[in-house]
């Protein structure tokens, strides 16, 4: 109305201002017509200068105060903008994996969250601003109007940036959360049957652990994904305390099995029944091996005092028989009740520990006196049988961990170079060639023995002992023959 009275503009420019400045007063309107009751407000004013030709000083001076507020409003966005720009160039040169943020880290980010949020806050201000104040020099508004969009395009590219990038970072932790919880939900409690394997178990869960703690914190899944794997843990560390109760009790019953053992041994150790006892002592031996371990603290003291039980049985035994006949069929009973022990030795034992046991029996055995002559060869030749078996049995000789180191060695030269295995083969066919000569040899010079004598007779046992060997030698060297042929066999097919 007052743009088309002509006639009264000057005196209704101070009605125009005091029309604009309530404008401003006015409080926010619906947002869905703000901006059109914005833009119909601005084309009248524009209308109103434009069309009615108002005073020129007075336009002018508006139009400055105007472009001074608009570049104003330009130069913060432009500042907000570059700052928003320079943080985000510093965070990304310096960028670590979401499985490798430091606390530290976590402060920066949410640091930098706080200056886009409030960049975007600061924007939005402006913009409400820009809307508030009038026009400028029809020349000057696209320019300056671009300058602004610009500014504003660049801080609302970094707020969107930011938020998609915390996404990625978030789903990136998640993934990396629910892989351990598969990890640690992959460990089977039911085949961990001894405590080496549980303390194995026990390492990977709580290296785990420690890897959750490193991941930080993700807001998008976080609870439900930890609830899962605290879940897991707990369900191992039930587990693992049921088995060791479990096996506590166990021991504990093993240990009232071999106390009475211990106490019937000393109960026997003073016997006089030489022959009974020493079944009965061997029959003790045998339950004691075929009983499981008891708790440490026990195990050394309990099987001393057995021992020592069982010693000084067979000590009086040796004692008690006075003329050789007597003192023969002794050492005959004893080294049969040792034969016994040696048949009793516990195949799970460690070769050490089974070492130092029969090294301990050999002892005896050697310690022991001789034995009725026609009982002598029979009882050697058991002896002997018996001493081959445990070193097969617990690889005394070393062969069985020779074989492995051997197959390792192949292992890695198929890996390497065929042609090693081919000059290991031809290695072995040499040895194989020089064992077989060597047996000819002691089967040729069997010939030239004679048992007729006492001397011959031992000699005789002594080249088919040495026999024995050989044999034992070209088996194993034709075995790692074979593994040979087999690793460069397979090598050729690959």
């Amino acid at each position: 109305e007052m743009a088309s009275d002509t006639d009264n503009v000057n005196r209704s420019f101070q009605q125009f201002k005091d029309l604009q400045q309530e404008f401003k007063s006015i409080a926010d309107v619906p947002q869905e017509v703000a901006t059109d009751l914005w833009k119909r407000f601005q084309e009248n004013v524009e209308h109103f200068y434009d069309q009615l030709k108002i005073n020129q000083e007075l336009r002018d001076y508006d139009f400055r105060k105007n472009l001074e507020i608009k570049v104003n409003i330009c130069e913060i966005a432009e500042l907000i903008a570059a700052s928003l720009e320079q943080t985000g160039t510093e965070n990304s040169g310096s960028a670590e994996t979401a499985a490798e943020t430091t606390d530290n880290e976590e402060e920066k980010a949410a640091s930098q969250q706080t200056d886009v949020v409030e960049a975007f806050r600061r924007l939005q201000d402006l913009h409400e601003k820009w809307k508030l104040t009038g026009p400028v020099a029809k020349e000057l508004r696209e320019p300056l109007w671009l300058r602004f969009k610009e500014a504003s395009t660049t801080i609302n590219k970094c707020y969107q940036t930011f938020f998609e990038e915390r996404k990625a970072r978030e789903q990136a932790i998640d993934a990396a959360k629910v892989a351990l919880c598969e990890r640690v939900e992959a460990v089977d409690t039911t085949k961990l049957t001894t405590t080496n394997e549980w303390d194995a178990a026990t390492k990977e869960i709580i290296a785990a652990q420690a890897e959750w703690k490193q991941l930080g914190y993700s807001p998008r899944r976080s609870n439900i994904i930890f609830t899962k794997f605290r879940s897991i843990c707990d369900d191992f560390f039930r587990a693992k305390a049921e088995f060791f109760q479990a096996l506590k009790d166990t021991q504990a019953d093993n240990l009232a099995k071999k106390t009475a053992l211990c106490e019937r041994a000393q109960q026997l150790k003073d016997s006089t029944d030489w022959r009974r006892t020493s079944d009965e002592l061997v029959e003790l031996q045998k339950q004691w091996k075929e009983i499981g371990p008891v708790p440490r603290r026990y195990s050394d003291q309990l099987w001393k005092s057995f021992l020592s039980a069982c010693d000084y049985f067979f000590e009086q035994k040796k004692k008690n028989y006075n003329n050789s006949r007597n003192e023969e069929q002794n050492n005959l009973d004893t080294k049969k009740s040792i034969l016994a022990e040696m048949n009793a030795l516990d195949p799970s034992m460690s070769r050490d520990d089974a070492s130092a046991a029969i090294n301990a029996l050999q002892t005896r055995w050697k310690e022991t006196g001789h034995v009725p002559y026609r009982e002598k060869d029979k009882l050697n030749e058991q002896y002997r049988n018996t001493m081959a078996e445990l070193r097969r049995r617990f690889d005394l000789n070393g062969q069985r961990a020779a074989r492995e180191k051997f197959e390792m060695n192949v292992s890695e030269m198929a890996q390497a170079d065929t042609s090693r295995l081919i000059k290991e083969r031809e290695k072995l066919n040499r040895t194989l060639d020089n064992k077989r000569q060597e047996l000819s040899t002691y089967e040729n010079n069997l010939g030239f023995f004679s048992a007729k004598t006492k001397a011959a007779s031992g000699l005789l046992r002594d080249v088919y002992h040495k026999i024995d060997l050989i044999k034992g030698d070209i088996a194993e060297i034709q075995q790692r023959i074979a593994l040979v042929n087999d690793a460069i066999n397979n090598a050729n097919t690959k």
